[in-house]
């Protein structure tokens, strides 16, 4: 107790060094808590109820699936919910995405570019006025919200009646009934349209609240609902349809153990009831697992990222500490008689020691206090910006970053762990000082010492190393992220538009009368004013890549390796044109053949060098088969005949943005098959079109779901541009926090030496010394750590930018600007550091100076 008065009393001594230490500290730990924070708001988040740690996600699987590989039915839901002893509650959770009609508009802040994303230069696609609006719908079990112990904001829940009957009733959640209603008071007993059919809303759920879920759903039905929302699908009665997640509130007493023994006897017992025909007469394993929304535990390569990211933040404290331990090591030299005397009266050096650790570590508790509310501040206004500049059909983000026991923890932890790891250094030197020396002589014995300290330098130069490597990767990832946009891609980006097209699910769409939708969109788009041209297939870089098996000339021999596979696209004639692709070589399709679906094909630039390798691939032979790759049945794939090349275009980068396409064939599409993808050229700005195209799907079909951007909007999309610009910024949030802390302590170590060796400074004065070689020896001592830092710093980065190769986009993973650039700016402000502490040495009065002590 003693220890801990004396250390408060230091601190309050010393209010200047008190409040930089903390502050460095704080941010070093702050960096760490809000990183610990996003991972336990999502992999360690419990489910949201009353009491969460009683419920447990049960899942199911049979020797031939993977770990909880499946559902369960709602009738076997019942068997188990009826039939079971250990919880007290158990509940069913569906989720779908529907229509949803004749709403007000709302705004998104992400369709405009606007939020933290349009600062960080991604923008996400818009969802069209005038289309209906996909939105994410929970069905639920009668029990769902009394299970979990939630009581509505408004309204009532679902009844048992209206959970097994197909009841129009709907709940809506708090936040899409903000957005979406503008907080209507008056909301219960009206009706929404969803799938095109009228529901009664009968309450609200809390704010943001998610329950089971990973996010916010938009609105809550009961499971019996699902006959309404798609006709024809009866999962109340249809042992066969596997929708639902099960989650149960364990009985007080029962063990995890014994509830998944006894769901296996129940499991074993239900299997026995299906025909033997049926896969589900088949043994299964039922495993329990602490409730989560996720439903599962984190995997190992999830936990190597998470631990990556760790150890990157990790740096900022490790640069807080050794900043705190230069400032520690400078301010014991003022103690160095205290210290002596305390040591000549009889202390051991173990009780200065202790002594020196208690007050570091009342300095990191407090720094750690101080860290938490920044951690706090920071990831609620983050999880706010990020929130509203998400596209509304992802749902709404709505992390709970409040802090926990297992955030207060981790932070003392953190905090604990940084007071000794600064604090042991210094305490070790300083409690071993030279009785005689510091008795005797004080100012000139430990001038020298702390002139000639390598533990200083040591601390300089480790700050200094790890700021020019985080700061020389935020360099590369930035100015590749930059270059990403300047690629060429081979074809037109400033005025074309992608739309991505859905049909309603639910309301019975067959690919023919989606064909025929699209076919109408086409043609009415193609009279706007101001639309150049309209083709349909694939939009680079938007998504829907399909692979099919090639083989040459027509060849079905068989072969012990599988075939290659290749990309390929059913496209318009006109694809080609209104991208501003050009034909190499032979020709591309005529409307005739996209009518007749003719069997020819117009190749890649590298596909005729990968397979016809100086030859010309014009009038070549080659069979495609998509049958066993992936494709939806309602769109058009080659099921293994023939295709005669007729023409060759450039290399584009429509797969990847940062590699020209390994091989692509495009195919001329059959009239009215439906693609999910359409291309909209403009005269001049695509976004003018926006409300104009939005009116024509109205009138066209109101349920058709339209997302819309340009395809510049797509390459800010692109998952290397993503990582590579998100990279950037954090690298350099980090590493310039790493720099205002090594700046500080470069500063602070300075100004300690320059205060401790004004006698040895009035001296050289005295004796003939000029201003500019005090100066320049001030700077010259100061900067030596510094120059061995960079040195260590370029060697560390020019390792550590092999690794970020993928993401540069062409750009060298030595270049020089990055490396040259941060390098002086690094020099700069350490120079400058140094400088303005060195600057106060010339102006020392000599004859102050020989009777300063």
């Amino acid at each position: 107790m003693n220890d801990l008065k004396f250390a408060f009393r230091q601190l309050l001594k010393n209010p200047g060094f008190s409040a930089v230490a903390i502050l460095a500290l704080a941010i070093g730990i702050a960096v760490n808590t809000a990183i610990f924070t996003a991972y336990n708001a999502v992999a360690l988040r419990p489910i949201q109820a009353t009491k969460p740690d009683s419920l447990v996600n049960i899942h199911v699987s049979t020797l031939a699936d993977h770990y909880g590989g499946r559902a369960f039915s709602y009738p076997d839901y019942v068997h188990y919910r009826d039939h079971n002893s250990v919880f007290s509650g158990l509940i069913a959770a569906s989720g779908t995405g529907l229509t949803l009609n004749d709403a007000p508009e709302a705004s998104n802040t992400a369709a405009a570019g606007g939020g933290i994303s349009g600062i960080a230069g991604i923008r996400f696609f818009q969802q069209m006025a005038g289309s209906a609006e996909l939105i994410r719908a929970a069905l639920v079990s009668e029990n769902y919200f009394s299970v979990l112990g939630i009581n509505p904001a408004m309204g009532r829940t679902f009844t048992l009646e209206e959970a097994r009957t197909a009841s129009p009733v709907v709940i809506l959640s708090y936040n899409f009934w903000e957005r979406r209603f503008s907080s209507d008071g008056e909301i219960l007993g009206k009706t929404v349209k969803l799938n095109g059919k009228s529901f009664t809303v009968i309450g609200l759920t809390p704010k943001d609240f998610m329950g089971t879920y990973q996010n916010v759903p938009s609105v809550w039905l009961p499971i019996g609902a699902f006959p309404v929302l798609e006709p024809g699908r009866d999962v109340v009665r249809n042992r066969e349809d596997d929708c639902c997640g099960l989650i149960g509130r364990l009985k007080p007493g029962v063990t995890m153990q014994k509830a998944q023994a006894e769901m296996m006897v129940l499991a074993d017992q239900l299997r026995r009831t299906y025909p033997i025909s049926s896969e589900k007469s088949k043994p299964v394993t039922i495993t329990l697992t602490p409730g989560s929304p996720f439903g599962f535990r984190p995997t190992a390569q999830e936990m190597t990222v998470v631990g990556l990211v760790m150890g990157a933040v990790a740096l900022v404290l490790l640069i807080a500490c050794a900043n705190v331990a230069g400032l520690q090591l400078a301010r014991s030299v003022a103690r160095q008689k205290e210290i002596g005397v305390r040591s000549a009266l009889g202390a051991s050096r173990w009780r200065l020691i202790r002594q020196l650790l208690t007050e570091a570590t009342v300095l990191a508790v407090l720094a750690g206090g101080v860290g938490l509310l920044f951690a706090w501040w920071a990831m609620r206004f983050l999880v706010a910006a990020i929130s509203n500049s998400l596209p509304a059909v992802w749902g709404t983000l709505a992390l709970e970053v409040d802090p926990d026991f297992r955030v207060f923890g981790y932070t003392l932890i953190v905090a604990l762990f940084a007071g000794i790891l600064f604090g042991l250094a210094p305490a070790l030197e300083a409690s071993k000082p030279n009785l005689l020396l510091v008795l005797k002589e004080e100012g000139a014995a430990l001038g020298v010492k702390l002139r000639k300290s390598r533990m200083r330098d040591l601390l300089i130069t480790t700050q200094v190393a790890i700021c020019l490597t985080l700061l020389i990767a935020a360099g590369l990832l930035a100015r590749g992220s930059s270059r990403a946009l300047r690629v060429e891609p081979g074809f037109e980006t400033k005025r074309v538009l992608g739309l991505g097209i859905e049909m309603p699910p639910g309301l019975g769409y067959d690919a023919k009368k989606s064909g025929a939708i699209v076919g109408q969109l086409a043609e009415r788009f193609g009279s706007v004013p101001g639309v150049r041209s309209v083709a349909r297939g694939r939009a680079p870089l938007f998504g829907g890549l399909r692979r099919a098996a090639v083989l040459l000339d027509g060849s079905r021999e068989e072969s012990k390796e599988p075939a290659p596979t290749v990309n390929y696209s059913y496209v318009t004639p006109n694809y080609f044109d209104t991208l501003s692709i050009p034909i190499m070589e032979g020709r591309t399709f005529t409307d005739q053949e996209a009518r007749a679906g003719a069997p020819v094909t117009v190749i890649s630039k590298a596909t005729a060098r990968k397979f016809w390798p100086g030859q010309s691939a014009i009038g070549k032979q080659v069979t495609l088969d998509a049958s066993r790759q992936f494709h939806t049945s309602d769109e058009p794939y080659p099921t293994g005949h023939p295709f005669e090349v007729i023409g060759v275009t450039p290399d584009l980068r429509s797969v990847w943005l940062s590699e020209p396409d390994s091989d692509y064939f495009y195919m001329p599409m059959p009239a009215d098959s439906y693609y999910e993808s359409m291309l909209v050229r403009a005269e001049n700005d695509p976004n003018a079109l926006m409300a104009a195209l939005g009116r024509e799907v109205k009138a066209v079909d109101p349920n058709v779901i339209v997302y819309a951007e340009t395809l510049d909007g797509f390459l800010t999309n692109n998952p290397a541009f993503v990582f590579s610009r998100i990279g950037a910024i954090l690298s350099t949030i980090i590493g310039l926090l790493g720099l205002l802390l090594a700046s500080v302590g470069i500063y602070s170590m300075v100004s300690y030496t320059v205060v401790r060796r004004t006698h040895e400074v009035g001296i050289r004065m005295a004796l003939g010394a000029r201003r500019t070689d005090v100066l320049r020896l001030v700077l010259r001592e100061s900067m030596r750590p510094v120059a061995l830092g960079m040195m260590v710093g370029l060697a560390a980065s020019a390792a550590a930018s092999r690794f970020l190769g993928a993401l540069l986009f062409g750009l060298s993973s030595l270049d020089p600007f990055a490396f040259a650039g941060v390098s002086v700016f690094l020099c700069t402000v350490a120079l400058l550091a140094s400088y303005l502490p060195a600057r106060r040495a010339t102006s020392v009065d000599p004859m102050q100076a020989l009777r300063y002590e």
